[in-house]
């Protein structure tokens, strides 16, 4: 008895139902549902295990550019940007990217390592390093830069690159349709400046059982 409810304990430690809000990265398990509607569930490296609902508004992503999740496989690695959802996990993903590098043929290793080595900040447009997550309100935007009232008030300012990606309802839309006064979602990183520089953009209505939303 005392092995048992020591092992429902530590179920308990490392299962749990809805992801936290913010950039969540781990191994995807398992989706269910379909490519517009369904749960997803992944683990954490600290082997927690989080599930996360999404819809037609939620935005996929592999190789910078969107997908379906029906083309992702269990075990590669995920990048989950999640939000209070519906029950039952109160989880909801706006944007999933797929990050599991893909096979590189050795040739190709080869010629690379004959190249000169990169810099960082040289590399950064290639790979972006968006760590951070941010929520608020757009208060302006203007030609390379826009701030955003954060959920607890504060007032911060982003920087817009030329490879920002925009996303709106779960589709790729222009810079020109961030407009203040929308609610986003940033996953955003800093630059060498100590400046936040946003990568990604995502805005639009959650999706509700029986089609209403918020």
């Amino acid at each position: 008895m005392r092995f048992l409810a020591g092992l429902l304990l530590v179920s308990g430690v490392v299962a749990q139902d809805g992801a936290p809000a913010g950039i969540v990265k781990g191994e995807l398990i398992e989706w269910r549902g379909s490519d517009t509607r369904g749960e997803i569930s992944l683990r954490t490296p600290d082997h927690r295990v989080y599930w996360c609902s999404f819809d037609e508004k939620t935005y996929f992503e592999r190789d910078g550019r969107r997908t379906l999740i029906s083309k992702a496989a269990a075990r590669e690695k995920i990048e989950l940007l999640s939000d209070h959802g519906p029950p039952p996990s109160g989880c909801y993903a706006r944007l999933i990217r797929v990050t599991e590098e893909k096979h590189v043929p050795p040739a190709y290793k080869i010629r690379t390592m004959l190249r000169p080595e990169r810099r960082p900040w040289q590399t950064d447009t290639l790979f972006p390093r968006g760590n951070l997550t941010f929520a608020g309100v757009v208060l302006w935007v203007r030609p390379g830069l826009f701030a955003v009232r954060m959920n607890g008030g504060e007032q911060k300012k982003f920087v817009l690159r030329e490879d920002t990606r925009y996303a709106a309802d779960g589709q790729t839309v222009n810079a020109s349709l961030l407009k203040p006064n929308t609610r986003v979602f940033i996953r955003a990183g800093k630059n060498l400046d100590d400046q936040l520089e946003a990568f990604h953009i995502v805005w639009g209505r959650i999706l509700l059982p029986g089609g209403g939303g918020h």
